[in-house]
Formats: structure tokens, sequence, C-alpha cells
């Protein structure tokens, strides 16, 4: 058997560092867990958050409006370790008026994308203020169908549904109805920068094919 040089040695041992680097690198691009979020970006702020198809989304009291959008790697941050990417809101997604009221809701269509074109289910978001809220419901079709909501809020995605609900309510543990509303909060479309855009859809694989041909959304001040 030949002998295995130390200059063969160390160009394996680099070789091998590398590779685990670099999966390693790949690996802290996955979307992080709520506690991470909330220790490390917004705190209070942060009302919900949820992964949906491996794409966060979160929903932030930001001043007097409520936010809900995708999250999105921004830009690596190597000076601690382990380094991680510095997640950041897309820019695609809705807000509402923030409000002390048990509860409020808002209507995300096409969080993510832009234009208003409904073509998948729609998301709700909102707060939830009252602590003995456990359960919001909504009316689709004649029937109630309930998903399961706690403070400080929630975003759910309703199968089927593709407008507005036509009512929605809350209740507590025991199926008392603590608010029920019939109008949707007004809610606002946020700016979506083509190329915050165009590094999502480049990052994670995804593109819309008619993405071109959407109208621009309204920018939310």
């Amino acid at each position: 058997m030949p002998p295995i040089s130390r200059r063969n040695v160390m160009t394996a041992g680099v070789i091998r560092g590398g590779g685990g680097l670099l999966l390693f690198v790949d690996g802290q691009g996955k979307p992080p867990t709520a506690a991470w979020v909330r220790e490390r970006l917004w705190g209070d702020n942060l009302l919900a958050y949820e992964v949906w198809d491996g794409a966060p989304r979160a929903v932030l009291r930001i001043g007097n409006r409520v936010r809900y959008d995708l999250m999105i790697p921004g830009d690596w941050f190597w000076p601690n370790w382990p380094p991680a990417p510095q997640w950041q809101l897309l820019g695609a997604g809705y807000s509402i008026g923030s409000s002390d009221a048990p509860a409020t809701a808002g209507f995300a269509p096409c969080v993510g994308m832009r234009g208003e074109r409904r073509r998948r289910d729609v998301e709700l978001f909102g707060q939830v203020n009252d602590p003995e809220i456990v359960a919001m419901e909504v009316l689709m079709d004649g029937a109630w169908k309930s998903f399961p909501v706690a403070a400080t809020g929630y975003v759910i995605r309703v199968d089927g549904l593709t407008g507005p609900p036509a009512k929605y309510r809350w209740l507590d543990a025991g199926g008392r109805v603590i608010r029920e509303l019939a109008d949707l909060a007004p809610t606002k479309p946020q700016a979506s920068p083509d190329r915050r855009m165009e590094r999502y859809e480049r990052r994670s694989g995804r593109r819309s094919a008619d993405r071109d041909s959407m109208p621009s959304r309204s920018a939310d001040p």
C-alpha cells in the first residue's frame, strides 16, 4: 500500500470540511422557528407565525398597522458563529389597522404575489386580544368552519374559499361567541419591489407563469 502523504491528508480534510460547511450553510437557509423569529427579530411585535409550503409567514404589529407577509432570507451575517441569513419580509403582503377589539380579521387572497388574482385558497390573519378566545369560525356556503386560534394573533388558510367569507366570529372554550362580524377590516396590499420578488423566486425556485402580466399593487404608507 503506497504511503499517504501529509499533503493529501490535508487536501482531503479541506475538501471534506468545505463540503460540510456548504451543507451547513444550506441548512441555515431553512425557515426559522417561531421562537427564533420572536427572539432575534421582532419580539412581542410578532403576533403569529406559520410555515406553509416551505415558506415562513409572519403577522406583525408595526406602529398602528398589523402586517402579514412572507419572509425570505436576506444577506448573510458572518461575524457571529454560526453564520445565518438575516430573515426579512418579502414586501408582497397585506396590512390592516391595529385595534384593541377582542379580535380582528384581514383578507389575504394572494400573499407573496403581485396583483389580486385569486387563484388559490384565501388566507385570513389578524389580532386576538381577548385571551379567552380559542377558535375562529368563518361562514362558507351556509355552514360555519372552525379553526383554532389564540392570543396574540393568527393566520389561517381556508381551503376552498376564493373570496371573502360571508361572516366570521370568535368563540371561547365553552362555545360562547365573543365577537361576530360581517365585514372584513379594510385590507391594504403592500408594495412589491421587483428586485426583492425576483431574489425570492430565484432562491425558492418558484415563479408565477403570469407574474409579468399582473398589475402592481398600490404602496402601503
